[in-house]
């Protein structure tokens, strides 16, 4: 969950170096390796952490399923400590292991007859392209409470959105914009849309907060495309763990 972003003006901006992005790929594939045992518990403190301060309770909402370990994990770590992170589900991966696909339950539960026949039209018509969904954006209790580290890691974010897109040539990316949170204005800002114009669904919370379906083809603002480009080398070091990689090195 992000909160609230405050605008800080910095006079000699030295933190990057502090910062690395870890992204870790279907963790079930790599298991044996202590690495991926250690992320995930990483993955659960945090989530725990950014869900529990935004429900007050965090026994209210568990952000947690099956695709913490078949799901890729876009991860930014501070001093090694994670401080941000959010899960990518490839809509593809979904189909070859009969899953499905996290963002269907919200639109079953929560959307009207209008928002199901836009879904199901849409895949009917780009089914057959990389699509995506991001999910369970969180911020850690120590970051979301010093506004630096607030501003440049929500900063990272947009980064992050634009290189992984594109490194993963993913043509649409879903995810659900809160008001409650936030991510909505976050979204928007980033280049996102709001899914055929179409008003907020009921998410399966206790209290049934709501939530707008956005939509990304990758064509990102201005902004957006200023701080990818403003963090490409952090991306560019960054580590990669997955099955496919025999190493957990730089990529660049």
């Amino acid at each position: 969950m992000l909160p609230a972003l405050k605008k800080i003006n910095f006079r000699n901006n030295q933190a990057m170096k502090n910062f690395k992005i870890v992204i870790l790929e279907n963790p079930l594939t790599t298991w044996n390796s202590p690495k991926t045992r250690q992320i995930v518990n990483d993955i659960v403190s945090l989530k725990a952490e950014g869900y529990g301060r935004a429900f007050n309770d965090p026994l209210l909402v568990i952000p947690l399923d099956v695709f913490e370990f078949v799901g890729n994990h876009i991860l930014l770590y501070k001093d090694d400590k994670l401080i941000m992170g959010y899960k990518n589900v490839s809509y593809q991966d979904c189909l070859r292991m009969n899953l499905d696909f996290p963002l269907n339950a919200p639109i079953r539960t929560g959307g009207s007859d209008e928002h199901k026949k836009a879904y199901h039209d849409f895949f009917q018509e780009n089914g057959n392209k990389k699509i995506s969904y991001d999910c369970h954006l969180t911020v850690s209790n120590e970051a979301s409470s010093d506004p630096e580290t607030l501003y440049e890691a929500l900063s990272i974010l947009h980064a992050l959105a634009v290189h992984h897109r594109f490194t993963e040539k993913i043509d649409f990316t879903f995810m659900l914009g809160t008001y409650f949170a936030g991510t909505h204005k976050t979204f928007q800002k980033m280049g996102s849309v709001i899914f055929q114009g179409l008003p907020a669904i009921h998410l399966s919370t206790y209290d049934k907060r709501e939530a707008l379906i956005m939509l990304c083809n990758r064509n990102f603002s201005k902004k957006t495309l200023e701080l990818a480009q403003k963090y490409e080398r952090l991306w560019k070091l960054r580590k990669v763990i997955s099955s496919g990689k025999t190493n957990e090195l730089n990529v660049a």
